[in-house]
């Protein structure tokens, strides 16, 4: 007979543990309480949830599908179809959601590789990605690896694969137009460097997977209140950045639709989504079915905030459901209904001061 376990008798165990591991270790071993004792056995706790049941899934993720991004993008330069390339485009879509909720654990040791902005750092730099194509140095992923990260990575190729609404044109300009085929060579080089970046997020968090999971202190630099922290920064950069900008908090109110994190490919909501949703399976710890389920609305009932912890779920319920509304993309409504994006900024910031 299977036993299947909810996440309270998950917590129920693993504080259950901490509380007998407390007892043996006495109150002054070490020269910590066992208070501090559960709660550090807590922390480590979480923290392994994280790497064990999120992080790992989503840098393997990240990898395979970069991998298929590469294979589909050299099918494309062997067979420049309309079918191919909706393929490419597809993919392109796979890989950029996987990263979107990866980029939530842009932290501590990885962070300092600065591999995140190799991978996407937006907006691209279009006059420099057209500067290489109408070159005559040869391109491939050597040639990519050695520029700067405002021509390389997700937000290039969603330059190239997105250049119009028309798809016909998008394929006439890797078939027709001057220089297809090294905008052809430059779709394929970015694929490959972002397979090998991607293969370098995952070993760096296989490195610095130990000491992530060890650093249970209080300070700045534990592995909690980075995790925190990184959740408080990437919520206010969708509510500053990716909402607010382009509704025009930053210019007197001038809408502007191209200022989107994703404007040609028109994936900006589904972006913020996941965003959103990464940042809520980190709150709740809700990764994948286990019993060892320990989020930070865990941590905020065991300091006697089942209030506060609620709360935050029912913001983030709001948000989804907002999201949910939108009918065409976030870079019509923000032309023709403001807004409505202007409610869902409302209701992202709500989520964002609770965090804090």
């Amino acid at each position: 007979m299977t036993t299947t376990f909810t996440k309270k008798q998950g917590l129920s165990i693993v504080l259950f543990l901490a509380i007998i591991c407390s007892i043996c270790v006495g109150c002054d071993e070490d020269g910590i309480t066992e208070k501090t004792y559960e709660i550090q056995h807590f922390r480590e706790a979480q923290l392994t949830n994280i790497y064990n049941n999120e992080i790992t899934g989503l840098t393997s993720s990240f990898v395979t599908e970069t991998q298929t991004l590469e294979t589909v993008a050299s099918q494309f330069l062997s067979a420049t179809t309309i079918e191919n390339l909706i393929v490419l485009q597809n993919q392109w879509k796979q890989v950029l959601f996987i990263w979107k909720q990866l980029e939530l654990y842009n932290i501590g040791d990885v962070a300092d590789t600065f591999i995140n902005f190799e991978i996407n750092r937006w907006p691209t730099n279009t006059n420099i990605i057209n500067g290489f194509i109408n070159d005559t140095d040869p391109i491939d992923e050597a040639y990519i690896a050695g520029h700067g990260s405002s021509s390389k990575g997700i937000s290039a190729l969603e330059y190239l694969l997105f250049s119009s609404d028309d798809t016909n044109e998008i394929l006439n300009s890797f078939t027709t137009a001057t220089n297809a085929d090294r905008r052809l060579d430059y779709v394929v080089a970015l694929s490959q460097n972002l397979k090998t970046n991607a293969h370098e997020v995952k070993t760096s968090w296989e490195n610095y997977h130990p000491m992530f999971i060890a650093s249970l202190e209080n300070g700045i630099g534990g592995s909690q209140n980075l995790v925190i922290n990184a959740m408080i920064a990437l919520t206010e950069q969708i509510t500053i950045k990716k909402l607010g900008v382009p509704l025009g908090d930053t210019n007197g109110g001038t809408v502007n639709e191209n200022s989107l994190e994703a404007p040609h490919s028109k994936t900006s909501l589904k972006i913020i989504e996941q965003n959103l949703k990464a940042v809520q399976r980190c709150y709740t710890g809700d990764f994948k079915p286990t019993p060892f389920r320990i989020g930070f609305d865990n941590y905020l009932i065991q300091l006697g905030y089942e209030d506060l912890a609620a709360d935050i779920n029912h913001k983030f319920t709001i948000c989804f459901d907002k999201i949910d509304t939108f009918q065409t993309s976030l870079y019509n409504q923000i032309s023709t209904n403001p807004q409505n994006v202007t409610e869902l900024q409302t209701a992202i910031k709500e989520v964002l001061v609770l965090i804090r």
